[in-house]
């Protein structure tokens, strides 16, 4: 596996760890962790497309997908089952939630959360729940609509950050993917990917939030 791309890499010996039944194809790049005896490790059955770059200690969880050209930074992290589109590249020390997507030629400046659709140029924005993703990976009906309700209390009532997960706590009911959702948030150390439009009390009236709700849930989720 390639030396890493960091200039403080001095030859130690460090290591690439890849699962089982991953799917490498023509001219993806995985660089070898940058200190002494680090790993840089890709789980199982990950897809990574042409000409995909996973630099140094990145942290890539099971059934990923990176499409062509979708580049990450030193020491990322993508959890299970998120995906990235093609030519969406991230800054060293990002996070991906997992079951999040981040739509192609994205910039990740911040975390994109887990369960999230992600979108646009850097730096890149929070637009809906990943509604098809969801649904794909069998996450029942009633969880996919608590999500939904968490992601109009952090993004469209203009709420301070704690206080929206604190409404989410006191308002929606119990969950493993809500409990995980707040723990990513606040877990987070470069920050969360904000959002990408806000809704005034007249469009509401007016019917474009429910206008974006239905544009971006049929987006597919590659």
């Amino acid at each position: 596996m390639p030396d890493p791309q960091d200039l403080k890499y001095d030859g130690v010996e460090s290591f690439v760890e890849i699962g089982e039944a991953c799917r490498i194809r023509e001219f993806v790049t995985v660089n070898r962790g940058s200190k002494e005896g680090s790993v840089t490790r890709i789980g199982d059955r990950t897809l990574l497309m042409t000409g995909t770059h996973i630099a140094h200690d990145c942290q890539i969880g099971s059934d990923v997908i990176m499409a062509n050209l979708a580049t990450l930074g030193g020491h990322c992290a993508v959890e299970d089952h998120a995906v990235l589109g093609g030519m969406a590249v991230a800054h060293q020390f990002v996070r991906v939630g997992k079951l999040a997507m981040v739509g192609g030629t994205s910039g990740l400046m911040q975390d994109a959360p887990p369960f999230m659709m992600v979108f646009g140029t850097a730096p890149a924005r929070v637009v809906n729940v990943n509604h098809v993703g969801l649904k794909r990976n069998g996450v029942p009906p009633e969880i996919r609509l608590h999500l939904r309700q968490a992601f109009h209390i952090l993004y469209r009532q203009g709420l301070p950050i704690d206080r929206a997960l604190a409404r989410i706590e006191e308002e929606l009911p119990h969950s493993e993917e809500l409990s995980y959702l707040l723990a990513f948030y606040r877990s987070s150390e470069r920050g969360i990917c904000r959002a990408s439009l806000e809704v005034s009390e007249a469009e509401k009236e007016e019917g474009r939030e429910e206008f974006f709700d239905d544009l971006t849930t049929s987006i597919p989720a590659t």
